[in-house]
């Protein structure tokens, strides 16, 4: 695996692995939590400014207004203190039971589309955690995260050589088409050939010997013994063209 390959598969995994558990406690959150109307009160921005002095070994974190953070920021410098913004709404709805609650949410986690102060947005609120309120799930909601989540498992896979096509075969039994491995090479050597021949001979069970190691035959090691010595007649040939084929006609 390449360098490209290895930080392209780095990279899937981490945003996949991030957006499949924001997706987790989206699809939770909604599942358990209690859906209600709420009043919008006021857009809230809170800032602060992060900064190290020389004579310090840490970094400060010092919240201020926004407009004196920006101010601050611009004195000092944009690359010697970092500016910090973060944006809420606050709300009011009312419990199954009569009790009204004020929150403070992050203005990312609901849809509002501009609201007013004094309109009504609906959102789904956590009862375990009164404070926990988000926007319904919606496709705008859950169809960033699941676009960057598949974004991270194309990374992934590419990053792993798993095309789209591989990938699918994989899923679905694409082992039994892989292949097959090579056939070993056989030995053709003499003692190998031997070997085999014998092998088989023992595997095919006892045979009649040849004519050559019949016991009428005596051991290998005598000459081959002609069935006429044994007593057979032997056939007289006479004057045959087979005994004739040397003699010239006068």
């Amino acid at each position: 695996m390449g360098v490209l390959s290895s930080r392209a598969a780095t990279i899937g995994l981490i945003l996949s692995v991030a957006c499949g558990l924001a997706i987790y406690s989206t699809i939770s959150h909604q599942l358990q939590g209690v859906e209600t109307n709420a009043t919008v009160l006021a857009y809230v921005s809170e800032c602060s400014v992060e900064y190290q002095l020389v004579s310090q070994n840490h970094r400060t974190d010092l919240p201020l207004e926004c407009d004196a953070a920006a101010a601050f920021q611009k004195s000092v410098g944009a690359n010697k203190a970092i500016l910090h913004r973060n944006d809420f709404v606050k709300l009011r709805y009312v419990e199954p039971g009569g009790k009204s609650r004020e929150i403070k949410v992050v203005e990312a986690n609901l849809v509002l589309h501009d609201a007013r102060v004094g309109s009504t947005v609906p959102i789904v609120y956590d009862p375990s955690h009164p404070e926990d309120a988000r926007a319904p799930l919606t496709m705008n909601v859950l169809g960033l995260e699941f676009a960057l989540f598949l974004l991270g498992l194309f990374f992934l896979f590419a990053g792993l050589g798993m095309g789209p096509l591989r990938l699918a075969q994989s899923l679905m039994g694409g082992s039994r088409n892989a292949p097959k491995p090579a056939a070993k090479s056989l030995d053709w050597s003499e003692e190998a050939v031997a070997q085999r021949l014998r092998a088989a001979a023992a595997a095919a069970g006892p045979s009649s010997p040849p004519p050559w190691q019949s016991p009428s035959a005596g051991s290998p090691d005598t000459p081959f013994a002609s069935p006429w010595a044994a007593g057979h007649a032997q056939p007289e040939f006479g004057n045959s063209p087979a005994r004739s084929f040397g003699k010239r006609r006068a």
